[in-house]
């Protein structure tokens, strides 16, 4: 679904992603694993069209989206959920999830809104509440909802159980599985790297701007560096 062919983003004259390549297949959770600063959040910002690329190569399903805009690339079925979550704090629960609201394909934005609402019901007992005034699970449901609004063919998912309480990071985990039974491709960048591995297939070790591994979840987690680096193990 997914192609990331020697992919090469500055900041600048601070290259920010050096030489990445990276593939998604469809129904698949494939994780970034790496310190802050390595890079994750610019790949993820880079499909989406937020941060052009210098050199290399997008292909989503099939085509090279590396000239498209951000609107272009929603349109085709990719969606971003951002790290911080970007909601509208003056605005109420629905008014969000309407903004979110792209890529009809035949179904109402009521359709569209009941099928968040019963994947995140605290969202529907919210509906009319200003999303500044959420707790910040709350609006983390939001974000995923708002993205889950264009019925992305691709969804990524930048740092979404940052600064949550443990009861709601077990929640998230729980709706990525779902969202995988429901055939999502999903690429996730997650400080919580154990929380990661352990919901992915595979997963890309990311160092400076550059990958320096990769394999399975499991090999991953079995691996001495990456347990070393980044889960606190001897």
């Amino acid at each position: 679904m997914l192609e990331i062919q020697n992919l090469q983003v500055c900041y600048g004259r601070v290259t920010a992603v050096r030489d990445v390549s990276i593939a998604l297949r469809e129904g698949e959770i494939v994780t970034l694993v790496g310190a802050n600063g390595a890079g994750k959040s610019t790949l993820l910002k880079t499909v989406h069209g937020i941060v052009p690329a210098v050199h290399g190569n997008l292909i989503f399903e099939g085509a090279d989206v590396a000239k498209l805009s951000t609107a272009e690339r929603v349109q085709l079925g990719i969606a971003l959920v951002p790290e911080g979550r970007h909601v509208f704090a003056n605005l109420s629960v629905e008014a969000n999830l309407e903004l979110g609201f792209t890529r009809p394909g035949g179904s109402s934005f009521k359709e569209r809104q009941a099928e968040v609402f019963d994947f995140f019901p605290r969202l529907l007992e919210r509906r009319t509440q200003k999303a500044g005034t959420l707790s910040g699970g709350e609006q983390q449901m939001l974000a995923i909802g708002r993205a889950l609004m264009s019925r992305p063919r691709l969804l990524m998912m930048d740092e979404p159980t940052l600064g949550l309480a443990p009861v709601i990071i077990k929640l998230i985990k729980e709706r990525l599985q779902a969202l995988k039974s429901k055939g999502y491709a999903i690429l996730l960048a997650e400080q919580n790297v154990h929380m990661a591995l352990s919901v992915a297939d595979r997963g890309y070790v990311i160092s400076n701007g550059e990958v320096v591994g990769s394999g399975s979840s499991s090999e991953l987690l079995q691996s001495q560096d990456v347990q070393r680096a980044y889960l606190g193990a001897a």
